[in-house]
Protein backbone atom coordinates (compact mmCIF):
# COMPACT_ATOMS: atom_id res chain seq x y z
CA UNK A 1 0.00 0.00 0.00
CA UNK A 2 2.82 2.39 0.50
CA UNK A 3 4.92 1.73 -2.42
CA UNK A 4 1.51 2.32 -4.44
CA UNK A 5 1.23 5.78 -2.46
CA UNK A 6 4.79 6.54 -2.75
CA UNK A 7 4.38 6.33 -6.48
CA UNK A 8 1.54 8.50 -6.74
CA UNK A 9 3.30 11.23 -4.95
CA UNK A 10 5.84 10.71 -7.43
CA UNK A 11 4.35 11.19 -10.24
CA UNK A 12 2.35 14.23 -9.41
CA UNK A 13 5.43 15.77 -8.53
CA UNK A 14 6.79 14.95 -11.45
CA UNK A 15 4.19 16.22 -13.33
CA UNK A 16 4.25 19.32 -11.35
CA UNK A 17 7.95 20.02 -11.34
CA UNK A 18 10.52 19.81 -14.20
CA UNK A 19 13.60 19.63 -12.00
CA UNK A 20 12.34 17.31 -9.60
CA UNK A 21 14.33 13.83 -10.50
CA UNK A 22 13.03 10.59 -8.70
CA UNK A 23 14.99 7.03 -9.04
CA UNK A 24 12.48 4.23 -8.58
CA UNK A 25 14.78 1.73 -8.03
CA UNK A 26 16.61 3.11 -4.94
CA UNK A 27 13.46 5.35 -4.14
CA UNK A 28 15.59 8.60 -3.63
CA UNK A 29 15.10 12.00 -5.27
CA UNK A 30 16.38 15.50 -5.53
CA UNK A 31 14.86 18.69 -6.67
CA UNK A 32 16.24 22.43 -6.58
CA UNK A 33 13.81 24.40 -5.14
CA UNK A 34 13.83 28.46 -6.17
CA UNK A 35 12.95 30.90 -2.88
CA UNK A 36 10.79 33.46 -3.57
CA UNK A 37 11.38 36.55 -2.16
CA UNK A 38 8.38 39.13 -1.38
CA UNK A 39 11.19 42.13 -1.22
CA UNK A 40 15.16 42.46 -2.19
CA UNK A 41 17.62 40.66 0.61
CA UNK A 42 20.33 42.43 2.42
CA UNK A 43 23.52 40.41 1.75
CA UNK A 44 26.25 41.30 4.60
CA UNK A 45 29.85 40.30 4.52
CA UNK A 46 32.08 42.10 7.06
CA UNK A 47 32.06 45.61 5.93
CA UNK A 48 30.88 44.89 2.01
CA UNK A 49 26.76 44.30 1.71
CA UNK A 50 24.28 44.27 -1.15
CA UNK A 51 20.61 43.95 -2.03
CA UNK A 52 19.52 40.61 -3.85
CA UNK A 53 16.28 39.99 -5.10
CA UNK A 54 17.41 36.22 -6.30
CA UNK A 55 19.03 33.58 -4.64
CA UNK A 56 20.42 30.26 -5.20
CA UNK A 57 17.89 27.59 -4.80
CA UNK A 58 17.86 25.15 -1.96
CA UNK A 59 18.55 21.25 -2.95
CA UNK A 60 15.93 19.31 -1.06
CA UNK A 61 17.08 15.12 -1.39
CA UNK A 62 14.52 12.64 -0.51
CA UNK A 63 15.05 9.04 0.77
CA UNK A 64 11.58 7.35 0.39
CA UNK A 65 11.79 4.52 3.58
CA UNK A 66 9.05 2.04 3.79
CA UNK A 67 7.47 3.26 6.72
CA UNK A 68 6.57 6.63 4.79
CA UNK A 69 4.09 7.93 4.58
CA UNK A 70 1.81 5.78 7.13
CA UNK A 71 4.34 6.59 10.18
CA UNK A 72 7.28 8.15 9.25
CA UNK A 73 8.49 10.96 7.36
CA UNK A 74 11.00 10.37 4.55
CA UNK A 75 14.73 10.73 4.97
CA UNK A 76 16.24 14.00 3.68
CA UNK A 77 19.59 16.14 3.01
CA UNK A 78 18.93 20.31 2.86
CA UNK A 79 21.96 21.57 1.00
CA UNK A 80 22.41 25.49 0.70
CA UNK A 81 25.27 27.70 -0.78
CA UNK A 82 24.37 30.37 1.30
CA UNK A 83 22.56 29.67 4.59
CA UNK A 84 24.88 28.64 7.84
CA UNK A 85 23.90 25.51 9.42
CA UNK A 86 21.97 27.00 12.14
CA UNK A 87 19.71 28.53 9.61
CA UNK A 88 19.74 24.78 7.86
CA UNK A 89 18.56 23.35 11.28
CA UNK A 90 16.01 25.89 11.86
CA UNK A 91 14.49 24.75 8.64
CA UNK A 92 15.14 21.11 8.82
CA UNK A 93 13.21 21.21 12.25
CA UNK A 94 9.87 23.03 10.49
CA UNK A 95 10.03 20.43 8.12
CA UNK A 96 10.07 17.66 10.22
CA UNK A 97 7.11 19.82 12.55
CA UNK A 98 4.71 19.72 9.44
CA UNK A 99 4.65 16.17 9.01
CA UNK A 100 1.59 14.49 10.32
CA UNK A 101 1.08 10.30 9.99
CA UNK A 102 -0.62 8.72 6.87
CA UNK A 103 -0.06 12.48 5.13
CA UNK A 104 1.96 13.18 1.49
CA UNK A 105 4.22 15.74 2.85
CA UNK A 106 6.18 16.39 0.08
CA UNK A 107 4.09 18.82 -1.70
CA UNK A 108 4.51 20.72 1.56
CA UNK A 109 7.75 20.73 2.02
CA UNK A 110 8.63 21.89 -1.57
CA UNK A 111 6.33 24.98 -0.63
CA UNK A 112 7.20 25.73 2.29
CA UNK A 113 10.98 26.49 1.44
CA UNK A 114 9.60 27.82 -2.00
CA UNK A 115 7.07 30.19 -0.73
CA UNK A 116 7.60 30.73 3.22
CA UNK A 117 11.28 30.68 3.50
CA UNK A 118 11.60 34.41 3.69
CA UNK A 119 9.33 34.98 6.83
CA UNK A 120 10.56 31.10 8.62
CA UNK A 121 14.17 32.37 8.18
CA UNK A 122 13.62 36.30 9.11
CA UNK A 123 15.31 36.82 6.00
CA UNK A 124 14.15 40.84 5.89
CA UNK A 125 16.47 41.23 8.35
CA UNK A 126 19.51 40.37 6.27
CA UNK A 127 21.79 37.37 4.94
CA UNK A 128 25.00 37.35 6.74
CA UNK A 129 27.82 35.82 5.31
CA UNK A 130 30.46 34.60 7.60
CA UNK A 131 34.16 34.92 6.99
CA UNK A 132 34.74 31.01 7.06
CA UNK A 133 33.22 28.32 7.94
CA UNK A 134 35.01 25.02 9.44
CA UNK A 135 31.96 22.78 9.58
CA UNK A 136 29.63 22.74 6.72
CA UNK A 137 27.77 18.68 7.46
CA UNK A 138 25.91 18.26 10.27
CA UNK A 139 24.13 14.76 10.56
CA UNK A 140 20.97 15.03 12.76
CA UNK A 141 19.96 12.39 14.98
CA UNK A 142 17.31 11.26 13.14
CA UNK A 143 19.33 10.42 10.21
CA UNK A 144 18.93 13.44 8.09
CA UNK A 145 22.03 16.04 6.76
CA UNK A 146 22.27 19.01 6.42
CA UNK A 147 24.99 20.86 4.31
CA UNK A 148 25.91 24.51 4.22
CA UNK A 149 28.29 24.85 0.95
CA UNK A 150 30.70 27.44 1.26
CA UNK A 151 33.90 28.14 3.70
CA UNK A 152 35.51 31.06 1.88
CA UNK A 153 32.78 33.99 2.71
CA UNK A 154 34.20 36.63 0.42
CA UNK A 155 34.14 34.08 -2.47
CA UNK A 156 30.47 33.49 -1.48
CA UNK A 157 29.33 37.14 -1.46
CA UNK A 158 31.02 37.75 -4.98
CA UNK A 159 29.14 34.43 -6.19
CA UNK A 160 25.70 35.82 -4.75
CA UNK A 161 25.99 39.03 -6.49
CA UNK A 162 26.50 37.20 -9.88
CA UNK A 163 24.14 34.58 -9.43
CA UNK A 164 21.68 37.61 -8.50
CA UNK A 165 22.66 39.64 -11.76
CA UNK A 166 22.71 36.71 -13.90
CA UNK A 167 19.04 35.43 -12.97
CA UNK A 168 17.90 39.13 -13.12
CA UNK A 169 19.08 38.93 -16.85
CA UNK A 170 17.49 36.09 -17.48
CA UNK A 171 14.45 37.01 -16.30
CA UNK A 172 14.71 40.56 -18.53
CA UNK A 173 15.04 38.79 -21.35
CA UNK A 174 12.18 37.06 -21.34
CA UNK A 175 10.15 39.78 -20.93
CA UNK A 176 9.08 42.30 -23.34
CA UNK A 177 9.90 45.60 -22.41
CA UNK A 178 9.77 49.43 -24.21
CA UNK A 179 12.65 51.33 -25.67
CA UNK A 180 13.24 54.86 -24.37
CA UNK A 181 14.23 56.05 -27.31
CA UNK A 182 12.31 54.54 -30.29
CA UNK A 183 9.44 53.90 -27.93
CA UNK A 184 9.22 50.33 -29.69
CA UNK A 185 7.95 47.12 -27.39
CA UNK A 186 11.07 44.34 -27.74
CA UNK A 187 12.11 41.48 -26.28
CA UNK A 188 14.09 42.25 -23.08
CA UNK A 189 17.06 39.95 -24.87
CA UNK A 190 17.10 42.60 -27.75
CA UNK A 191 17.58 45.42 -24.85
CA UNK A 192 19.88 46.78 -22.49
CA UNK A 193 18.99 47.20 -18.56
CA UNK A 194 21.22 49.93 -17.42
CA UNK A 195 22.34 50.23 -13.63
CA UNK A 196 20.12 53.27 -13.71
CA UNK A 197 17.08 51.24 -14.40
CA UNK A 198 16.45 52.77 -17.76
CA UNK A 199 16.22 50.55 -20.79
CA UNK A 200 16.92 51.00 -24.08
CA UNK A 201 17.02 48.31 -27.19
CA UNK A 202 20.49 47.66 -28.59
CA UNK A 203 19.70 49.36 -31.99
CA UNK A 204 19.67 52.73 -30.42
CA UNK A 205 22.06 52.34 -27.97
CA UNK A 206 24.76 50.98 -30.38
CA UNK A 207 24.10 54.35 -33.01
CA UNK A 208 24.31 56.66 -29.62
CA UNK A 209 27.73 55.10 -28.56
CA UNK A 210 29.03 55.10 -32.25
CA UNK A 211 28.47 58.66 -32.66
CA UNK A 212 30.10 59.43 -29.13
CA UNK A 213 33.48 57.08 -29.93
CA UNK A 214 33.62 58.09 -33.79
CA UNK A 215 33.62 62.23 -32.21
CA UNK A 216 36.11 61.23 -29.54
CA UNK A 217 33.37 62.16 -27.02
CA UNK A 218 33.88 59.38 -24.35
CA UNK A 219 33.28 61.02 -21.30
CA UNK A 220 29.88 61.49 -22.48
CA UNK A 221 29.17 57.54 -23.17
CA UNK A 222 26.26 57.48 -20.46
CA UNK A 223 22.53 56.54 -19.94
CA UNK A 224 20.80 59.18 -22.61
CA UNK A 225 18.23 59.34 -20.24
CA UNK A 226 19.41 60.46 -16.65
CA UNK A 227 23.65 60.83 -17.08
CA UNK A 228 24.84 57.75 -15.24
CA UNK A 229 27.94 55.69 -16.41
CA UNK A 230 27.24 53.04 -18.91
CA UNK A 231 28.99 50.05 -17.72
CA UNK A 232 32.12 48.38 -20.25
CA UNK A 233 30.08 44.89 -20.75
CA UNK A 234 26.94 47.01 -21.87
CA UNK A 235 28.78 49.00 -24.56
CA UNK A 236 30.95 45.94 -25.53
CA UNK A 237 27.47 43.81 -26.51
CA UNK A 238 26.30 47.29 -28.19
CA UNK A 239 29.28 48.22 -30.61
CA UNK A 240 31.63 46.67 -32.62
CA UNK A 241 35.14 45.32 -31.56
CA UNK A 242 36.71 47.74 -33.99
CA UNK A 243 34.96 50.80 -32.44
CA UNK A 244 35.19 49.19 -28.91
CA UNK A 245 38.60 49.00 -29.67
CA UNK A 246 38.42 52.56 -30.25
CA UNK A 247 36.76 53.54 -27.42
CA UNK A 248 39.33 51.98 -25.05
CA UNK A 249 42.54 53.52 -27.27
CA UNK A 250 40.57 57.05 -25.96
CA UNK A 251 40.22 56.27 -22.68
CA UNK A 252 43.45 55.52 -22.14
CA UNK A 253 44.51 58.30 -23.77
CA UNK A 254 42.20 60.50 -21.25
CA UNK A 255 44.02 58.40 -18.48
CA UNK A 256 47.35 59.82 -19.52
CA UNK A 257 45.95 63.38 -20.06
CA UNK A 258 45.12 63.27 -16.46
CA UNK A 259 48.29 62.02 -14.99
CA UNK A 260 50.07 65.37 -13.83
CA UNK A 261 53.80 63.26 -14.52
CA UNK A 262 53.13 62.63 -17.94
CA UNK A 263 53.41 65.46 -20.74
CA UNK A 264 53.35 65.00 -24.58
CA UNK A 265 56.35 65.24 -26.50
CA UNK A 266 56.07 68.48 -28.97
CA UNK A 267 57.97 66.89 -32.00
CA UNK A 268 55.36 66.71 -34.93
CA UNK A 269 56.60 63.00 -36.14
CA UNK A 270 56.55 61.86 -32.79
CA UNK A 271 53.84 62.85 -30.37
CA UNK A 272 54.77 60.11 -28.01
CA UNK A 273 53.51 60.47 -24.01
CA UNK A 274 56.85 61.21 -21.67
CA UNK A 275 57.38 60.88 -18.16
CA UNK A 276 58.06 64.80 -16.47
CA UNK A 277 61.81 63.96 -14.76
CA UNK A 278 61.10 67.10 -12.50
CA UNK A 279 58.48 69.45 -12.37
CA UNK A 280 60.62 71.92 -10.32
CA UNK A 281 63.23 71.82 -13.13
CA UNK A 282 60.43 71.47 -15.66
CA UNK A 283 62.17 68.67 -17.85
CA UNK A 284 60.75 65.54 -19.47
CA UNK A 285 62.60 63.54 -22.03
CA UNK A 286 60.66 61.60 -24.21
CA UNK A 287 61.04 58.10 -23.82
CA UNK A 288 61.18 57.24 -27.77
CA UNK A 289 63.17 59.90 -29.64
CA UNK A 290 64.90 61.10 -26.54
CA UNK A 291 63.95 64.39 -26.69
CA UNK A 292 64.38 66.83 -23.81
CA UNK A 293 62.05 69.45 -23.61
CA UNK A 294 59.93 71.76 -20.79
CA UNK A 295 56.63 70.41 -19.72
CA UNK A 296 55.12 73.97 -19.23
CA UNK A 297 55.74 75.35 -22.79
CA UNK A 298 56.67 72.34 -24.84
CA UNK A 299 59.81 73.68 -26.27
CA UNK A 300 63.66 72.58 -25.94
CA UNK A 301 64.18 72.21 -21.86
CA UNK A 302 65.76 76.07 -20.98
CA UNK A 303 65.49 75.20 -17.03
CA UNK A 304 66.99 77.72 -15.36
CA UNK A 305 65.55 80.77 -17.40
CA UNK A 306 61.28 80.78 -17.78
CA UNK A 307 59.43 80.33 -20.58
CA UNK A 308 59.97 82.76 -23.01
CA UNK A 309 56.55 84.78 -24.20
CA UNK A 310 55.29 86.57 -27.27
CA UNK A 311 53.33 89.74 -27.41
CA UNK A 312 50.08 87.62 -27.17
CA UNK A 313 50.96 85.01 -24.86
CA UNK A 314 52.04 88.04 -22.43
CA UNK A 315 48.56 89.55 -22.67
CA UNK A 316 46.85 86.36 -22.18
CA UNK A 317 49.16 85.73 -18.69
CA UNK A 318 48.91 89.06 -17.43
CA UNK A 319 45.19 89.11 -17.58
CA UNK A 320 45.47 85.54 -15.97
CA UNK A 321 47.84 86.71 -13.17
CA UNK A 322 45.71 89.75 -12.31
CA UNK A 323 42.68 88.19 -12.43
CA UNK A 324 43.92 85.54 -10.16
CA UNK A 325 45.18 88.31 -8.11
CA UNK A 326 42.26 89.69 -7.65
CA UNK A 327 40.27 86.34 -6.81
CA UNK A 328 42.52 85.67 -4.24
CA UNK A 329 43.93 82.17 -6.25
CA UNK A 330 47.10 81.58 -5.02
CA UNK A 331 47.20 78.49 -6.62
CA UNK A 332 46.71 79.75 -9.88
CA UNK A 333 49.75 82.69 -9.30
CA UNK A 334 52.15 80.12 -7.78
CA UNK A 335 51.33 77.93 -11.05
CA UNK A 336 51.92 80.90 -13.30
CA UNK A 337 55.46 81.87 -11.44
CA UNK A 338 56.60 78.29 -11.69
CA UNK A 339 56.18 78.11 -15.76
CA UNK A 340 57.22 81.82 -16.33
CA UNK A 341 59.69 82.63 -13.37
CA UNK A 342 59.61 84.92 -10.42
CA UNK A 343 59.80 87.65 -12.46
CA UNK A 344 56.69 87.85 -14.25
CA UNK A 345 55.98 91.51 -13.11
CA UNK A 346 59.12 92.30 -15.69
CA UNK A 347 57.21 90.66 -17.85
CA UNK A 348 53.75 92.78 -17.38
CA UNK A 349 56.68 95.57 -17.24
CA UNK A 350 57.75 94.81 -20.45
CA UNK A 351 54.37 94.18 -21.93
CA UNK A 352 52.59 97.45 -21.02
CA UNK A 353 55.79 99.61 -22.13
CA UNK A 354 55.95 97.21 -25.86
CA UNK A 355 52.16 98.40 -25.45
CA UNK A 356 52.95 101.62 -25.56
CA UNK A 357 55.58 102.16 -27.86
CA UNK A 358 53.01 100.35 -30.18
CA UNK A 359 50.18 102.51 -29.84
CA UNK A 360 52.67 105.93 -29.92
CA UNK A 361 55.30 105.42 -32.31
CA UNK A 362 55.51 105.03 -35.85
CA UNK A 363 58.69 103.11 -37.41
CA UNK A 364 61.42 104.67 -39.11
CA UNK A 365 60.67 103.81 -43.06
CA UNK A 366 64.74 102.67 -43.37
CA UNK A 367 65.46 100.76 -40.46
CA UNK A 368 62.11 100.20 -38.59
CA UNK A 369 63.02 101.75 -35.58
CA UNK A 370 60.18 102.91 -33.25
CA UNK A 371 60.02 106.63 -33.17
CA UNK A 372 58.11 108.41 -30.14
CA UNK A 373 57.59 112.28 -30.84
CA UNK A 374 56.93 113.81 -27.71
CA UNK A 375 56.58 117.27 -28.82
CA UNK A 376 57.71 119.93 -31.93
CA UNK A 377 56.99 119.58 -35.54
CA UNK A 378 56.21 116.88 -37.65
CA UNK A 379 59.56 116.27 -39.54
CA UNK A 380 61.45 113.16 -37.59
CA UNK A 381 65.53 112.59 -38.40
CA UNK A 382 65.89 108.49 -36.99
CA UNK A 383 68.53 107.87 -34.06
CA UNK A 384 69.46 105.28 -35.46
CA UNK A 385 70.24 105.57 -39.28
CA UNK A 386 70.04 109.24 -39.75
CA UNK A 387 66.85 109.08 -42.18
CA UNK A 388 64.80 112.18 -42.38
CA UNK A 389 61.22 111.35 -42.84
CA UNK A 390 57.28 112.92 -42.50
CA UNK A 391 55.78 112.09 -38.40
CA UNK A 392 52.41 112.36 -40.44
CA UNK A 393 52.56 109.80 -43.22
CA UNK A 394 56.41 108.29 -43.26
CA UNK A 395 57.60 109.11 -46.04
CA UNK A 396 61.09 109.77 -46.37
CA UNK A 397 62.03 113.10 -47.29
CA UNK A 398 64.99 115.63 -48.77
CA UNK A 399 67.54 115.82 -46.76
CA UNK A 400 68.91 119.04 -47.55
CA UNK A 401 65.38 120.62 -47.69
CA UNK A 402 62.95 118.55 -45.55
CA UNK A 403 60.74 121.23 -44.91
CA UNK A 404 59.38 121.52 -48.79
CA UNK A 405 57.41 118.01 -48.11
CA UNK A 406 55.31 120.18 -45.77
CA UNK A 407 55.17 123.53 -48.63
CA UNK A 408 54.64 121.63 -51.73
CA UNK A 409 51.14 122.21 -52.52
CA UNK A 410 50.19 118.59 -54.50
CA UNK A 411 51.70 116.79 -50.60
CA UNK A 412 49.14 115.11 -48.82
CA UNK A 413 50.94 117.08 -45.57
CA UNK A 414 50.72 120.51 -47.58
CA UNK A 415 50.69 122.73 -44.27
CA UNK A 416 50.34 120.44 -41.75
CA UNK A 417 54.09 120.42 -40.31
CA UNK A 418 52.97 121.59 -36.55
CA UNK A 419 49.73 119.63 -36.32
CA UNK A 420 49.35 117.88 -33.10
CA UNK A 421 52.47 119.96 -31.97
CA UNK A 422 52.28 122.86 -29.33
CA UNK A 423 54.34 125.85 -29.73
CA UNK A 424 55.07 128.76 -28.47
CA UNK A 425 53.83 132.35 -30.86
CA UNK A 426 57.58 133.60 -30.95
CA UNK A 427 58.65 129.81 -32.32
CA UNK A 428 55.63 130.07 -34.65
CA UNK A 429 56.44 133.38 -36.17
CA UNK A 430 60.10 132.16 -36.68
CA UNK A 431 58.94 128.90 -38.43
CA UNK A 432 56.78 131.41 -40.79
CA UNK A 433 59.81 133.09 -42.08
CA UNK A 434 62.36 129.85 -43.22
CA UNK A 435 59.83 128.47 -44.55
Amino acid sequence: MASERQKDEILALESIYDDFYMNEETRTGIISIKTTLENAVTVKFEDSETKVSHLPPISLKINLRKEYPESLPPFFTLSCCWLDLEKLEKLHDLLLESFEKDEEVLFLWINIIQDELYEILELSGGVFIQKTQKKTIKKVECGNVLRSEYRDGAKMFANLVDFNSNAKKQEFNAKYVDCQICLSSKQGSKCELLFCGHVFCKECLAQFFKVLITEGSVLSLKCPDCGETVAYSTLKACVSEELFSRFEALMFQKGLDGMDDIAYCPRASCRMPSIILSKEDRIAICSVCQFAFCNLCFRSSHFPAPCPVNSKQAKQIISEYEEAEKSGDNKKVQALMAKYGRNISTIIEQHKSMSFIRENSVSCPKCNQAIIKSDGCNKMVCGTCATYFCYLCGRIVDKANPYSHFNANNSQCFGRLFEGATIDAGLEEYFDLIL
